[in-house]
């Protein structure tokens, strides 16, 4: 099924439900709910039900716990906790599926991408200026990266590419 939220012109400002300013990417909720990572234009996420109904939205521009300087992604765990990749901020912050702040990490890089791998219990992210890839526990500490400008374990060494190699 495909369903347009917005045709995008005009851009849509922090205050328009049904309209964005440069989304980045979106992520799926278990009852088929997203959540859009509105974030180049904008400063929020937004909340839509499965059949594209608003249901919510937060954050606005800045620096402050639940505010953002570029929402880049967005990713939910197995608890429905909302991560919420800020990269301008250089964090990640974490939220409930209402937009309560819970959590903040830092000290992770600029975070660019977020994916929860549910087998493991662990988000894997992206950390675009430093040319790597990080595995965070739920408690945001790293586990385990690689790339150029990151340290790897003894199971990351080698010329094996694979992400089984963060593992």
């Amino acid at each position: 099924m495909l369903m347009i939220l917005s045709t995008g012109s005009p851009a849509g400002t922090n205050d328009v439900q049904y309209a964005f300013n440069r989304p980045s990417s979106l992520s799926f909720l278990p009852n088929g709910d997203f959540l859009v990572a509105d974030g180049y234009g904008n400063s929020r996420v937004v909340h839509f039900t499965h059949d594209g109904e608003y249901v919510g939205q937060w954050g606005t521009k800045g620096a402050g716990d639940g505010e953002f300087d570029l929402v880049h992604d967005v990713a939910i765990d197995v608890r429905g906790r909302v991560y919420v990749a800020d990269r301008r901020n250089q964090r990640v912050q974490v939220f409930d599926q209402q937009g309560r702040f819970l959590d903040k990490w830092t000290d992770l890089g600029v975070i660019q991408g977020l994916y929860y791998v549910e087998r493991e219990d662990a988000l894997y992210m992206t950390d675009g200026p430093n040319s790597r890839i990080i595995r965070v526990n739920m408690d945001g500490q790293v586990t385990n990266e690689r790339g150029n400008t990151g340290h790897t374990d003894s199971r990351a060494t080698g010329s094996s590419s694979r992400i089984d190699a963060l593992r």
